[in-house]
C-alpha cells in the first residue's frame, strides 16, 4: 500500500497508478539520462538541428525515455485529481506514526535553535494528533 501523507488525510485512490508513476519515472529518466550520457561520451553534437546519423540511436532512446517519464507524470496528475475529488478519507489512527514523530522532532529541534513559531512546520490537524505541541510541559 502506498502511503501519501498530506494535509487532507487522504490516501491515493488508485495504488496501481501510483506504482506506474514511480516505476515509469524511474525507467524513463534512466533511459533519458543514460542515452544522453553515452551520446555525449561518444561526442554527440549539441545545439544543432542536424547531426550525424551515428548519434541517432541515442536521441531515439532518450526520446523513448522522455515519453515514458511523461506518461508516468500524467498518471500522477490523474491519480491526484481522482484522489482530491473521489478519494476516501483516512481513518484517524491511519495517520502514519513516523510522520507524527518526524514533525514533532523537527519542531522540537527548531525550537531549541530559537526559530520563530511561524516558521515551524505545520502540524497535522488537531483531530488527528491531539497532543501538546506548544513546547511547554504540562
Amino acid at each position: 500500500m502506498v502511503e501519501y501523507p498530506n494535509r487532507d488525510d487522504k490516501n491515493f485512490l488508485k495504488h496501481t497508478l501510483a506504482w506506474i508513476n514511480f516505476w515509469g519515472w524511474q525507467i524513463g529518466m534512466a533511459l533519458l539520462v543514460i542515452a544522453f550520457n553515452n551520446a555525449g561520451f561518444f561526442g554527440a553534437i549539441r545545439r544543432e538541428v542536424a547531426w550525424p546519423a551515428v548519434y541517432q540511436i541515442y536521441y531515439q532512446v532518450a526520446a523513448i525515455g522522455g515519453w515514458i517519464a511523461g506518461f508516468s507524470a500524467a498518471a500522477l496528475l490523474v491519480n491526484l485529481a481522482l484522489t482530491v475529488f473521489l478519494g476516501p478519507k483516512l481513518e484517524e489512527e491511519a495517520f502514519p506514526t513516523w510522520l507524527r514523530m518526524s514533525i514533532a522532532l523537527e519542531r522540537k529541534g527548531m525550537r531549541e535553535e530559537k526559530y520563530r513559531e511561524e516558521v515551524l512546520p505545520y502540524l497535522p490537524p488537531e483531530r488527528v494528533v491531539p497532543a501538546n505541541n506548544s513546547g511547554t510541559k504540562k
